[in-house]
């Protein structure tokens, strides 16, 4: 007998009309109802209607549990309060604009019982426009640390072995509430395939584009903002390499430490995305610098 529990974990923000239309939705779909799984909704102590919204919801329909929060934690707080509040054996992390697909949802707890070893962490398929937006996904496959990006960089769908990420929050501390940390899921996602903890493809669909509201967080696409993503993963990665190389695990620092490289290329890149769209002017003067910068590192090698 399959005894696995999942819940659904939904942090939510000032959006009581797209998070009631989401858990709607997954009671029509009959989600609330399947076995072993119950959906929580914890709201950032909104100023809307929101909370009121969500508790007429729960009180009419089964398994689904809703919070709210004392004062507001912001996102990547209250990310890992949904974390902390489970009591189930996985949370697949949703978003509070997106719409739950009953299918894999369904499918979930027998494809991780069929797993070879009780995962980590699962990155499903993710759709956008019927295209598959998560790199290699033709089927079940262990995830490889140069695989990080892909695996990760989309929240929602994503699904956590609850015991393994409460340990992972505790052991990353303050570096997963720091404010320039807009991705708090990859640093868990780094953190276990650091350390060769089991993460798998599973090739379900779990989340899907729904209302696609803009994020809400301040700096988020901005110059400014992409260029402190870049310090905060550049030291982020550092450390947790550092700490695998000052327990001994010197392979996996070595492997950690080529990830750290190839994620400064590929998130340099992304500060000149953002600058050609948010100040094209500047465009050729980052050009000019990234190519200085590249040719000082290859004469210095």
């Amino acid at each position: 007998m399959n005894d696995i529990t999942i819940t659904i974990g939904i942090p939510t923000y000032n959006r009581a009309d797209t998070i009631a239309d989401v858990l709607n939705r997954a009671v029509a779909d009959g989600i609330n109802l399947m076995p072993g799984i119950d959906i929580l909704v914890i709201d950032d102590d909104s100023p809307d209607d929101t909370y009121s919204r969500l508790l007429s919801i729960s009180e009419k329909h089964q398994n689904i549990h809703v919070l709210k929060n004392d004062q507001r934690l912001g996102f990547q707080g209250n990310f890992v309060n949904v974390i902390r509040t489970c009591r189930s054996d996985y949370v697949v992390i949703s978003a509070d604009d997106d719409f739950l697909v009953g299918d894999g949802i369904g499918r979930l707890r027998n494809a991780i019982a069929a797993l070879p070893h009780p995962p980590a962490l699962i990155s499903s398929v993710f759709y956008k426009d019927g295209a598959v937006e998560r790199g290699q996904d033709d089927g079940v496959r262990r995830i490889e640390l140069p695989e990080f990006r892909n695996c990760c960089a989309h929240l929602p769908g994503i699904v956590l072995n609850t015991a393994q990420a409460k340990q992972g929050c505790d052991v990353l501390g303050p570096m997963l509430f720091d404010p320039d940390n807009y991705y708090p899921q990859c640093c868990l996602a780094f953190l276990f395939l650091s350390y060769r903890l089991p993460c798998f493809y599973l090739p379900l669909e779990l989340s899907r584009t729904g209302w696609d509201r803009e994020s809400g967080i301040a700096r988020y696409a901005t110059v400014e903002g992409r260029w402190k993503q870049y310090q905060f993963f550049v030291s982020f990665m550092g450390a947790v390499a550092a700490a695998l190389q000052k327990e001994g695990q010197q392979e996996k620092f070595d492997l950690a430490m080529r990830q750290l490289e190839s994620e400064k290329h590929a998130l340099f890149n992304l500060i000149g995305f953002g600058i050609r769209n948010e100040r094209p002017e500047f465009a050729s003067y980052f050009l000019a610098g990234a190519l200085e910068f590249a040719n000082s590192n290859k004469n210095t090698q």
